[in-house]
């Protein structure tokens, strides 16, 4: 039991380095909410308010979304299943009872995944949509005191602050998982979590421009009418102390940082609860594992690249340039002009219907109508606009790693190994990031399986109805988990192509090939 004052001590010194951590990423923020307006979710009215200078119209070009959705959609079909994520296997010399334990368990494992954490696979869904956005995503695993069960939740990169000099999760001196938290889940926390019970003073509302742009592109307004209604904002924290300088006896070598989780309300500062984070026992005091990154195109930093970073500034471009065909357009059909002042018409807007011809009453000294009003000289569409848009879009799907074969009538015949050769050629990006998923993933599912031996009492989770009951972590504890994705075959159709292939070589094989 901490006494008040070592407690305050470590809460001013962690508090004042998340502000500094969150403020070294302002510009990285910026630019993450000006993503957003470019993935054209809104559906806005166009500016057709006289005077304008903008652009009339607010299409917005589907570069960035249509990058975000197919990466989204090449990663889920590889890491969710339908029969689940896991495959369980056994390692080295093995028995035939050995096998049909570890096939057991990786069933049960799987009917865990997509039975009894039903959550886990819209979690991950939405997750790589974010992954692909912004180029991070983060899986926090660990045991939910409110479940009272494993879970793998994903955090997204504006809930995930850490330092500006981490280059690695293992290394980050400092991480902290934002969470917004409503008071009847703050309660229960505090009767069922092992936080301390206090009365925290009414929370700040959150109006922090990420989460505010993210609910506007949802066309969601938050709403402030009911203070009792706010979230607190949790800043859960995983941080590495000199117990030597606070006053902490845990029997390490003096002057030696050990790893703590710190759980903070971030207004009011006051500590909800303070763990140590390494195993019990653990001489080298090595930090407990909880979060796995998810990461698109690895960059210069801790910060992986995403679809905004590789083609952000390109659909830029391409939105400029459909805007301004389709003001083209609406000019070319709506045209306006200038006329000589004096004319005077029924209204101030000349706009005659069909069959319609309005009287104009001429200024004196003027006998020609076309002396009077003229049409503002509004050039055609150029050409050279929509061959540089065909080829930024080009360039675009080419670094997105968008993998489109040309088929058609000249690809009718062409050999399956010269087709396999062409889709390994423009899927390298996918199979790289798939490959890194399958790690990634790997880690996730270790650490759960890691948590269920932890707590035996959970076992109860993996039985099925009709399926074997576990009565020890030992029957479970050696099986290897793999995910149930190839790493080195990145989708279905690369799958197909392989058998096809493999099909050929034995169809066309002389008849001494096989005896």
């Amino acid at each position: 039991e901490m006494a008040p004052g070592m407690i305050s001590g470590i809460a001013t010194d962690y508090h004042a380095g998340v502000t500094s951590d969150e403020q070294s990423r302002s510009e990285f923020l910026a630019n993450y909410n000006r993503g957003i307006d470019l993935l054209g979710l809104k559906i806005e009215e166009s500016s057709a308010s006289r005077g304008s200078r903008q652009s009339i119209s607010k299409v917005r070009h589907p570069a960035l979304l249509k990058a975000c959705i197919l990466s989204q959609a090449t990663s889920c079909a590889e890491l969710l299943p339908p029969t689940g994520p896991v495959r369980a296997e056994t390692i080295g010399d093995t028995t035939a009872a050995e096998d049909d334990l570890a096939n057991a368990f990786g069933n049960d494992f799987n009917y865990y995944m997509t039975d009894v954490a039903r959550e886990y696979y819209p979690d991950t869904r939405r997750a790589m949509f974010y992954r692909a956005f912004g180029g991070s995503v983060y899986k926090k695993i660990y045991r939910c005191p409110l479940r009272r069960r494993p879970v793998s939740e994903s955090v997204y990169l504006p809930d995930f602050i850490v330092g500006e000099d981490a280059v690695d999760l293992s290394t980050a001196q400092r991480k902290t998982n934002q969470i917004l938290m409503w008071p009847n889940q703050l309660q229960r926390m505090m009767l069922q979590g092992g936080w301390r019970q206090m009365n925290l003073p009414a929370p700040q509302y959150p109006n922090n421009p990420t989460r505010l742009k993210t609910l506007s592109s949802q066309g969601i307004s938050p709403s402030q009418t009911r203070p009792q209604d706010a979230p607190h904002t949790i800043w859960e924290g995983y941080i590495f102390v000199d117990p030597d300088e606070y006053g902490l006896d845990e029997h390490a070598p003096k002057g030696l940082p050990l790893p703590y989780k710190i759980v903070m309300d971030r207004d009011s500062k006051d500590v909800l609860a303070l763990h140590r984070m390494w195993r019990e026992g653990d001489e080298d005091f090595r930090e407990r594992e909880v979060f796995v990154k998810y990461g698109l195109i690895p960059g210069l930093g801790f910060l992986d690249y995403g679809m905004l970073h590789l083609i952000g500034n390109s659909t830029r471009v391409l939105t400029t340039i459909l805007q301004i065909l389709c003001d083209k357009g609406m000019l070319a059909n709506f045209p306006g002009g200038v006329k000589v002042k004096g004319v005077k018409a029924i209204t101030n807007e000349i706009n005659p219907g069909l069959g319609e011809f309005p009287d104009l009453q001429l200024p004196d000294g003027v006998d020609d109508i076309r002396k009077a009003i003229m049409g503002m000289p509004y050039g055609d569409v150029s050409a050279i606009f929509i061959q540089l848009m065909e080829l930024v879009a080009k360039d675009v799907e080419q670094l997105a790693g968008t993998v489109e074969l040309e088929v058609g009538n000249a690809r009718t015949n062409v050999p399956v190994g010269t087709v396999m050769a062409l889709m390994e050629q423009q899927s390298r990006t996918m199979s790289s990031v798939h490959r890194a998923d399958h790690y990634s993933q790997k880690r996730e599912l270790m650490l759960i399986r890691d948590l269920f031996v932890e707590h035996p009492e959970d076992l109860r989770w993996l039985s099925r109805k009709s399926g074997r009951v576990w009565q020890t972590i030992e029957e479970f504890a050696d099986v290897d988990i793999q995910p149930a994705s190839d790493p080195s075959v990145p989708s279905a159709s690369h799958r197909m192509m392989q058998a096809m292939f493999l099909k050929d070589t034995a169809l066309s094989a002389p008849p001494w090939a096989f005896p």
